[in-house]
C-alpha cells in the first residue's frame, strides 16, 4: 500500500470525505482506515459530510457547497487540534 511509506515518514494521515449520499460510505473503507492506523501506528482521521435533506436544484447545490467548505475547514482543524493534543501526550505514553 503507497500510504504506508508515508504514514510512517510523516506520523500523520488525515482523509475528508465529502459525498451526498451515506450509503456511499462503507463499512469496508472505515475497516480499511482502521487496518491502516493500527498496522501503522499512525492516526487517521475520517470525518463524512453529507447533507441531510438534499434536492437537486441549484439553491440545494449552493448552500451544501458552501456549507461543506466550512464544515470541511472545522474537521480539519479538529484533526489538526486532536494532533497537537497526541503529540503533547506522546512522550508520556509508554507503549
Amino acid at each position: 500500500m503507497s500510504v504506508l511509506p508515508t504514514a510512517r515518514a510523516t506520523r500523520r494521515i488525515a482523509l475528508v470525505h465529502s459525498c451526498w449520499h451515506r450509503d456511499i460510505v462503507a463499512s469496508a473503507v472505515i475497516d480499511g482506515l482502521m487496518h491502516l492506523q493500527l498496522d501503522t501506528g499512525v492516526p487517521v482521521f475520517s470525518v463524512v459530510l453529507t447533507p441531510h435533506h438534499f434536492h437537486e436544484h441549484e439553491q440545494h447545490r449552493q448552500f451544501y457547497f458552501d456549507h461543506f467548505v466550512i464544515k470541511g475547514r472545522e474537521a480539519a482543524q479538529a484533526c489538526v487540534r486532536t494532533l497537537d493534543a497526541l503529540d503533547a501526550i506522546r512522550p508520556t505514553i509508554s507503549v
